[in-house]
């Protein structure tokens, strides 16, 4: 059974004309970055400040309440040095740009690292990023070397309060545009993804889902709907031990239950390596569609045409709370 699954999902990313990535924590998980755990590139990239702060994990050292910002910003140069600086496509990243080599894709992610943008793939980081900041006044600042000279001087003791970041346009402070109360959801990103889905709303659309818990919804739920009601679209996940395809979409999706870089091997070169497949299911009668959750986010969205993305403005509060 797997080998015929595996074999009809490679057929079905060969038909597509368009692939929709959706991913989150499990995708970073598998290019080392953990934001729950206290591992060792935890330690490595944040140095003494895990002692000093008494910080768990990466999620709790962006939360952490600092005594002032340079404190914060040493941080912020740690993280973005030992994740960021340097980054080369790992090879889960390098089997995901073969998988899409030739077709027309584009990256839906609520991961912050901002892999997917360093690896040259269009993305849509609904989440922001923490290799961005954003001013007072919702200006957007690119931070990536501005954090790279933060962590030099770090490194060198002569990191002060006047190597703060400080808007160019306005002159307001800076801060990461994360998801909280002044995310402001990147609107470039925002454009190419409404671009994304209406050049390809009557299209093959294949979801390729990688690493999305089962119960994270926050994209999963209208990554879903945007299959249900385009009969035309196919959807294949993989997560290891957490597997959630619903009846709506069950005769349309194939699951891999296996480690990311695995299934994604498979579905490049063929070759049976032992995944998990869930096929397809038979449904009997006709699946309810309920669109509620998705017109929460696209009021335009209906059974019979796929969403068109009018709702999304700049700010970022439009996704889902549960």
């Amino acid at each position: 059974m797997s080998k015929s699954s595996l074999k009809l999902a490679r057929k079905w990313i060969k038909q597509a004309d368009a692939v929709l990535v959706t991913a989150s924590n499990g995708f970073a998980i598998s290019e080392g970055v953990n934001l729950f755990t206290d591992n060792q590139n935890f330690r490595q990239a944040l140095g003494n400040m895990v002692t000093k702060y008494r910080l768990p994990n990466l999620l709790s050292a962006f939360s952490y309440d600092y005594p002032h910002d340079v404190e914060r910003f040493r941080m912020y140069g740690r993280v973005a040095e030992f994740y960021n600086y340097s980054y080369h496509a790992s090879p889960v990243m390098q089997k995901l740009q073969g998988l899409l080599a030739g077709k027309d894709y584009l990256v839906w992610t609520s991961n912050t690292e901002g892999h997917f943008k360093q690896a040259g793939l269009p993305v849509l980081e609904v989440e922001g990023s923490w290799l961005e900041g954003i001013c007072q006044n919702g200006d957007h600042v690119d931070l990536k070397n501005i954090l790279h000279e933060i962590y030099q001087k770090d490194q060198a003791g002569t990191l002060t309060v006047a190597d703060v970041p400080l808007c160019d346009i306005c002159g307001g402070t800076v801060k990461l545009n994360l998801a909280g109360p002044d995310f402001q959801i990147n609107q470039t990103q925002v454009d190419a993804f409404q671009n994304f889905i209406t050049r390809n709303q009557n299209r093959k659309l294949l979801v390729l889902e990688l690493g999305i818990g089962a119960h994270n919804q926050l994209i999963k739920a209208p990554s879903m709907q945007l299959v249900a009601g385009n009969h035309n679209s196919r959807y294949i996940t993989i997560n290891k031990g957490e597997l959630n395809i619903p009846a709506n979409l069950a005769a349309r999706a194939i699951g891999f239950d296996a480690d990311l870089s695995l299934a994604l091997e498979e579905l490049l070169t063929g070759n049976d390596l032992g995944a998990k497949i869930i096929p397809p299911q038979e449904v009997k009668g006709t699946p309810h569609e309920d669109t509620k959750l998705i017109k929460q986010i696209y009021p335009s969205y209906t059974a019979n045409t796929l969403l068109v993305v009018s709702s999304i403005k700049k700010r970022g509060a439009w996704y889902l709370k549960l």
